[in-house]
């Protein structure tokens, strides 16, 4: 085979790879979309630890024992969870409570109405949380962002 015919049949090879490539590319996955984000205000600065403690109704050191479920009140998507109380701070909590966080997941798993900078909780982790109790739900929801450091 002549240089030449050689150089043009590297150059369809390439051409061919190319648009396989090109194929590929259009046929793989999209990335997965970030959580979508509820941006809050707030009447105080909650990072400073002395409102927080004003603010919270609770102060606790817990372990969140499993993921009860999640519900839509009409504020977005909240999700339930069993938390063991280990030490408290602020209160009078003992046992295993129901801690409500703002956020949840989709149908596609997706976390979705979660406030900025909050991620939503995990089973098995220690958390020091920070809650108002609901007497009409009859649980302490998580305040946003500085209510749940995982320890």
């Amino acid at each position: 085979m002549s240089a030449a015919r050689r150089s043009s049949a590297l150059r369809r090879g390439h051409v061919c790879g190319a648009l396989l490539l090109g194929l590929l590319a259009g046929c793989a996955p999209a990335p997965p979309e970030p959580p979508s984000r509820v941006a809050l205000t707030f009447p105080v600065d909650l990072s400073d630890p002395a409102a927080l403690t004003r603010t919270a109704d609770d102060l606790f050191v817990g372990r969140v024992t499993a993921r009860r479920g999640q519900s839509d009140r009409g504020i977005g998507i909240e999700s339930q969870y069993d938390v063991r109380v280990e030490h408290t701070l602020k209160g009078s909590l003992t046992g295993v409570i129901v801690v409500n966080q703002q956020g949840g997941l989709d149908a596609d798993g997706r976390a979705v109405d979660l406030p900025e900078g909050d991620e939503l909780l995990h089973v098995g982790e220690r958390y020091r949380f920070a809650t108002r109790y609901s007497t009409r739900w009859g649980f302490h929801t998580v305040i946003p962002v500085h209510g749940d450091i995982r320890l």
